[in-house]
């Protein structure tokens, strides 16, 4: 039998087709929920696959029209038992904490988590940032649920790949991590960060897909400062020689996101770095 919430009538709402494993459902809902009204514990049931919903999946999945899916949608939020992302994005309280990255990328589609979240949920450092940091190629306001902090970084459609599925989200690759926190490092807070996490990732890291992934940047200042970063932490580059070969013919700086100041510059000439983060 098919569990989706029916209506019998297009205006009469209190004759359901209930199957035995929706009115469990409901009753469940109904014990852990203050005051919820029938038609409430039909939507949540109706939504209960989607981690974030809007109206149409919820008119979809009740056979409701609209205006009765809009009333029970602002009586579930203003009971607080359902949480308004951002225009028509919906997600039950009880889901978010456990279910943070994939809100996050789903609201800022297409995208995927980056810098220092994706450091962090590999292990790769210690630190837990109090930002959900994702990548995207569309422009997001900063978003807040609950006590999290979505920051979005938008990027050129050409610099968005290097990213696998993980669980019910998108997050960069080991190699593609690299290029990016070298290239942002005020991202992943800062220059002295970003050695600890090669540090700990560098024998997970795919040599040859690091550089595939430089190749596809488009911007030869990523080959400076990820060949000065490793011989900096000590680290065996097997494309060393490519490496050189592709560096800019004029010195980059190791971090865009720091002012230089004469008196403490100190330049790499094996890179053409100028190293402005010590």
């Amino acid at each position: 039998m098919n569990c989706d919430w029916m209506i019998n009538s297009k205006h009469i709402y209190s004759s359901y087709n209930y199957c035995t494993d929706c009115m469990k459902k409901q009753d469940n809902l109904t014990k852990n929920y203050k005051s919820i009204s029938q038609h409430e514990a039909a939507l949540l049931n109706a939504a209960e696959a989607f981690t974030v919903f809007s109206l149409a999946i919820a008119a979809k999945r009740t056979g409701w029209n609209n205006v009765l899916v809009k009333n029970t949608l602002y009586s579930l939020k203003k009971k607080g038992i359902i949480i308004s992302l951002k225009k028509d994005n919906y997600v039950a309280a009880e889901k978010i904490s456990g279910s943070l990255f994939e809100i996050a990328t789903t609201i800022t589609a297409p995208s995927y988590i980056s810098y220092w979240t994706a450091a962090a949920y590999y292990g790769f450092t210690e630190q837990q940032p109090q930002a959900i940091q994702v990548v995207s190629t569309k422009r997001f306001p900063h978003l807040i649920i609950k006590k999290s902090a979505i920051e979005t970084t938008r990027v050129l459609s050409k610099k968005f790949y290097g990213y696998q599925k993980m669980q019910n989200f998108a997050i960069a690759e080991i190699e593609k991590l690299i290029i990016e926190i070298v290239s942002a490092s005020q991202k992943c807070g800062g220059i002295e960060e970003v050695k600890k996490i090669l540090k700990n990732c560098w024998e997970k890291a795919d040599q040859k897909q690091l550089l595939a992934y430089c190749m596809q940047w488009h911007n030869k200042a990523v080959f400076a400062r990820v060949g000065y970063l490793l011989d900096a932490v000590h680290l065996t580059n097997e494309h060393e020689r490519i490496f050189l070969k592709n560096i800019p013919s004029c010195f980059s700086v190791l971090n865009p996101a720091v002012a230089l100041e004469s008196k403490n510059i100190i330049y790499n000439k094996k890179w053409r770095i100028i190293v402005n983060d010590q």
